[in-house]
C-alpha cells in the first residue's frame, strides 16, 4: 500500500495527538506524615508539578537457541526493577515545597542531628535512624488528559512510593528572574 497524505491527515484529525502538558500529579500523604501539610498542602503540590517522566518499563530477556546452534531468539524472563520517576516542582515563595520534601526524607532517614547524635528529635527518631516503610510510603498518581476528551485517558498509580533524592539547589545573583524548581526522584514497589 502506498503512503497517502490524505489518509495520514485523516488519521491525525480523527484520533488527534497527545499533548505533553496535559497531566497532573496527585500525592497522597500517609497518615503519619500529615504534619508535612503545614509546609504546603498536597493540593497545592498538584499545581506545582511542572514536569514528570512516566515510568520506564524494561523486560529482561535471555537468548534462546531453538536448535542449540544458529541464530538466537530473545525470550522474556521478567520485568526489570522499576526506574526512578523524576517529578519537577515549582518552588513557592516560602519554600514550602522544599520543606515538604526535605522533611519527608527526614521521616525516612532522620538526618537531623540538632538534638545531638544520641537524642531523639521531634519525630521520635534518633539521628540517622531509618523509619518503617509503612509510615512513610505513599501513593503517587499521575493522571494524563487529552484535549478532546474531558476525562483521564491514562492513569499511573505508583504504589508504596516515596522520595529517594532531591538535588542540591543553586542560587545565583545572575539569574534574577529564573524560577526555582526542585526535582524529586520517587521510587515505588508497583504500578497499578
Amino acid at each position: 500500500m502506498a503512503f497517502s497524505i490524505s489518509d495520514f491527515s485523516s488519521n491525525i484529525n480523527r484520533l488527534g495527538t497527545a499533548k505533553t502538558n496535559l497531566f497532573e500529579v496527585v500525592i497522597t500523604v500517609p497518615e503519619r506524615l500529615q504534619i508535612l501539610q503545614q509546609y504546603i498542602n498536597t493540593r497545592d503540590l498538584t499545581f506545582r508539578a511542572a514536569a514528570v517522566q512516566l515510568p520506564q518499563l524494561d523486560i529482561n530477556t535471555k537468548t534462546f537457541y531453538p536448535q542449540s546452534i544458529g541464530r538466537g531468539q530473545k525470550r522474556a524472563m521478567g520485568l526489570s526493577e522499576f526506574s526512578v520517576v523524576p517529578i519537577k516542582f515549582v518552588v513557592d515563595g516560602n519554600h514550602g515545597v522544599v520543606k515538604f520534601f526535605h522533611n519527608w526524607i527526614k521521616h525516612i532517614v532522620n538526618y537531623d542531628i540538632s538534638g545531638g547524635p544520641d537524642q531523639a528529635n521531634l519525630l521520635g527518631m534518633q539521628s540517622y535512624e531509618v523509619g518503617y516503610k509503612e509510615d512513610y510510603a505513599s501513593q503517587v498518581t499521575i493522571n494524563v488528559y487529552s484535549d478532546n476528551i474531558d476525562a483521564v485517558v491514562y492513569r499511573y498509580e505508583l504504589l508504596n512510593a516515596y522520595p529517594i533524592n532531591t538535588p542540591s539547589l543553586s542560587f545565583d545573583w545572575n539569574n534574577q528572574n529564573q524560577i526555582l524548581e526542585l526535582d524529586v526522584g520517587f521510587t515505588y514497589d508497583a504500578i497499578k
